[in-house]
């Protein structure tokens, strides 16, 4: 089953679609099945304006705590996304800091205090 979940993650980047995004990220939360292997492809989603599972993204991130989500993680901050201009507390971004925070590494704090 991970391997079933990280190909279509996969499937869904290359194809852009928002609700394969959805379904592969609800079967992994439901099966608990994520892990680092799933880190190079949520941060490719992570900087993607195309789906709206941005704020999942990161909370999956935040929990694998991956040296390597630091700069997907960093630049996510900044993401200005159509379907988030309502959100005036900003929500991602304060979710990524967070996340930031998270990561033990020397790397992350400096992304984390500027």
């Amino acid at each position: 089953m991970p391997i079933y979940i990280l190909t279509e993650l996969e499937k869904a980047y290359d194809e852009k679609s928002a609700d394969g995004i959805e379904y592969a990220l609800l079967l992994g939360f439901i099966f608990q099945l994520f892990s680092a292997k799933y880190v190079g492809i949520l941060c490719r989603l992570l900087g993607e304006d195309w789906h709206f599972k941005h704020e999942d993204i990161v909370l999956i991130l935040q929990d694998l705590k991956s040296i390597d989500s630091v700069g997907a993680l960093y630049n996510a901050v900044f993401l200005k996304l159509e379907y988030l201009n309502y959100d005036e507390s900003y929500s991602l971004a304060r979710k990524c800091i967070h996340a930031l925070g998270t990561i033990d590494s020397d790397l992350a704090q400096i992304k984390f205090t500027g």
